[in-house]
């Protein structure tokens, strides 16, 4: 069906520790994969995702490794920040990680799992495949955002 390849500047992941107010240190170094170049790709049944990092990833057993969120029905009112599912953010392997939807309803836990599945990454690239019919992207002709 198809395919985009997105492109992002090296150098540009920023780090955060600065002085705040009534004493309090501001310190955040989340960003730690400096992605260079993205892809999508969509076949029949799925849709699969590549990314390109500056430097070898960092191992999969960090807190909020290379997460991918996904809004797939478009509507900035629904989700988290109008995002729908998210990819990673519960990971079970170096080969296998989660899909999941935001459910607002669960103020406690609003990810909920959808399925397992497959990734694979090595020295600086990953590679993610979903099947559409899991974010409800099973249509001729759709749009979503990540």
């Amino acid at each position: 069906m198809g395919s985009i390849v997105f492109r992002d500047a090296k150098g540009d992941v920023a780090h955060r520790d600065y002085k705040g107010y009534g004493g309090l240190h501001y310190s955040d170094s989340s960003g730690r994969n400096d992605i260079i170049t993205s892809k999508v790709s969509v076949d029949v049944k799925n849709i699969s995702f590549y990314v390109e990092t500056d430097k070898p990833l960092t191992p999969h057993t960090g807190d909020n490794w290379m997460l991918l969120l996904i809004d797939a029905d478009n509507n900035p009112a629904t989700g988290w920040h109008g995002y729908d599912f998210i990819i990673n953010k519960k990971i079970i392997s170096d080969k296998k990680s989660t899909l999941m939807r935001y459910n607002s309803k669960n103020s406690k836990n609003p990810w909920q799992g959808v399925a397992k599945i497959d990734y694979r990454y090595k020295d600086n690239k990953l590679e993610i495949s979903i099947p559409r019919n899991l974010v409800g992207l099973t249509s001729n002709r759709f749009f979503f955002r990540f």
